[in-house]
């Protein structure tokens, strides 16, 4: 009887272990929902038209990604007259840190030329008209140099506009805003200066030789020229003064 109970026992503590297996037992799992996607908005800080595009939609990128490609073009344009400027401006600051230089300093002279040029002749007219006017029988003499200065006075215009010329040439030679144009432009200045002082002993020759001949015209006008020609000296000092 015993023998009986014990397998019974045993029949029911399979059976329930069995059926607590089949309670764990589990499938794949079905359900239904929506995952966020994280959008973010690029735009350039560089308008222009757009050359390549480097991703398609769905693309994963990651920062420093490059996304797409913009034509260049127009920035290389803006940047090569920049960087022109940039060489100008450097060399102009070379030309400063080096202080005046040979084309400066001849310019410099030139202009003070220009103006002691300008006194010696309303000097030179002084003296003539108040000699004139002491000495009337010198007239003829001081008509003859004063035509040999307009003579000379002429041939200085023309030798200084051939070395401004010259020197043009040169510097027209050079890059534009290189070293060297900017040196060469410096003699091209100094030239103009000296070409400018050449006109204006050709003028004040001319003009002594013109009072002469109104002189010689007009005998009664001698007093005149002279206080005239006093002005015009004193004016041409100042001058002096400031250059």
């Amino acid at each position: 009887m015993r023998k009986y109970c014990l397998i019974i026992i045993l029949a029911f503590l399979v059976s329930g272990c069995q059926g607590e297996a089949q309670a764990v037992e589990s499938g794949p799992l079905l359900a239904s929902g929506t995952i966020g996607a994280t959008e973010v908005r690029i735009a350039s800080e560089l308008g222009g038209r757009i050359l390549e595009v480097h991703v398609v939609a769905g693309t994963e990128v990651h920062a420093g990604d490059v996304l797409v490609t913009l034509d260049s073009a127009p920035f290389q344009l803006q940047l090569a007259p920049a960087e022109a400027g940039v060489q100008v401006a450097q060399a102009k600051l070379d030309l400063l840190e080096a202080g005046p230089n040979p084309a400066e300093l001849a310019a410099a002279r030139a202009t003070l030329a220009l103006a002691e040029a300008q006194r010696d002749g309303a000097l030179t007219a002084w003296k003539n008209a108040q000699a004139t006017v002491k000495n009337p029988q010198d007239l003829n003499t001081q008509l003859v140099s004063a035509r040999t200065q307009v003579e000379l006075a002429g041939q200085g215009v023309e030798k200084a506009k051939a070395d401004l010329t010259a020197y043009g040439s040169l510097r027209d030679s050079f890059p534009w805003g290189s070293p060297e144009y900017l040196a060469a432009d410096q003699q091209v200045k100094a030239g103009e200066a000296a070409f400018a002082g050449a006109q204006a002993d050709e003028q004040l020759a001319q003009t002594l030789l013109d009072q002469l001949t109104r002189i010689r015209n007009y005998p009664l006008g001698y007093i005149v020229q002279a206080n005239m020609a006093e002005g015009q000296y004193l004016i041409a000092e100042a001058g002096v003064a400031v250059a």
